[in-house]
């Protein structure tokens, strides 16, 4: 495997966390799904080609639609989006 497959690899998997961090997963659910989604496709690159591999994926960002909760929340269980009113929501006086 050449260094531009590693890049199209590593380029999919850093994607994916991104959008998995935009979705409120925890570190440690990262990090494990992170580590799930290289190994898969280190294999499908072996068998199909890196570029083959990454293709097959498609966008991630469904993705975490099906995996993980909606919203984020702190620890009381409280929605991160509900916790301070939005300056623009606010009546202006």
């Amino acid at each position: 495997m050449n260094l531009l497959d590693r890049a199209r690899i590593s380029g999919a998997v850093h994607s994916y966390d991104f959008w998995l961090d935009v979705r409120g997963v925890r570190r440690a659910r990262r990090r494990d799904l992170r580590h799930e989604l290289h190994a898969n496709l280190l294999d499908a690159a072996a068998r199909h080609g890196a570029r083959e591999a990454v293709r097959g994926l498609g966008d991630v960002r469904p993705w975490r639609l099906r995996l993980l909760p909606q919203t984020r929340t702190d620890r009381a269980g409280t929605p991160a989006c509900r916790r301070a009113p939005l300056p623009w929501s606010q009546p202006s006086s």
